[in-house]
């Protein structure tokens, strides 16, 4: 995220804090959500998110609720908007999705790191040079997709507020499933995978963790 961007960013939210009420931060929730995973570049993001922020206020001030002042369709509200923008270029889209990756990676190799440091240290081992398995390479590549698929997903349910309410039992039940379902497949391949293994040193390791964050910090200034 570039300067300009995080300086509409921060805007935005000081907007939302002290001139929405609950129930319009709720809503820009939901739509701020939506527009994560649309096709505007992150700086046009804020731009929407600035406009319905500033309807949002005025409507407030008119004694108007979020409902009747973009209508109850969000959704087809967001759609509208980000029509009237320009579409994310070929380029664009592969640095932000190639950054979101690189954030998943550096979080999760940091755990993996974590966890093998933590596991050295009560086995009495060193923890100078570290024990990979197979299960554990796969388990974390399967990881990293995983949380490319849950942005995807909570980004194009964000308003599906009406199906929850209909079933919320259904729903609870069905999200830990699928939620489940998603820990236990690479959990698997940690548990029941260990060989072949291999030693990598600490160096090593900590690159792995370093390294997807200059990436994204890098590509952050590029955005």
């Amino acid at each position: 995220m570039n300067k300009k961007t995080k300086m509409l960013l921060k805007e935005n939210n000081e907007f939302e804090k002290y001139n929405l009420s609950e129930h319009s931060k709720n809503v820009m929730t939901d739509i701020v959500c939506y527009l994560r995973g649309s096709d505007l570049s992150e700086y046009n993001q804020e731009v929407v998110r600035r406009d319905i922020d500033y309807m949002l206020s005025d409507g407030e001030k008119r004694g108007e609720t979020a409902e009747l002042v973009v209508g109850r369709e969000y959704q087809a509200f967001c759609d509208e908007i980000v029509k009237s923008f320009p579409k994310r270029t070929i380029v664009e889209r592969i640095i932000s999705d190639v950054n979101n990756i690189t954030s998943a990676i550096s979080i999760i190799a940091f755990i993996w790191l974590f966890v093998k440091v933590t596991q050295s240290i009560v086995e009495g081992t060193s923890v100078f040079y570290l024990q990979i398995t197979m299960g554990e390479i796969i388990g974390n590549m399967i990881a990293v997709i995983e949380a490319k698929v849950i942005f995807n997903y909570i980004t194009r349910k964000a308003f599906d507020e009406s199906n929850i309410n209909k079933n919320k039992m259904k729903y609870f039940i069905l999200s830990w499933l699928k939620l489940t379902l998603l820990i236990i497949i690479p959990v698997c391949f940690y548990i029941f995978l260990k060989s072949p293994s291999f030693p990598i040193g600490m160096s090593v390791a900590v690159s792995i963790v370093l390294i997807p964050l200059v990436i994204g910090y890098i590509l952050d200034k590029v955005e």
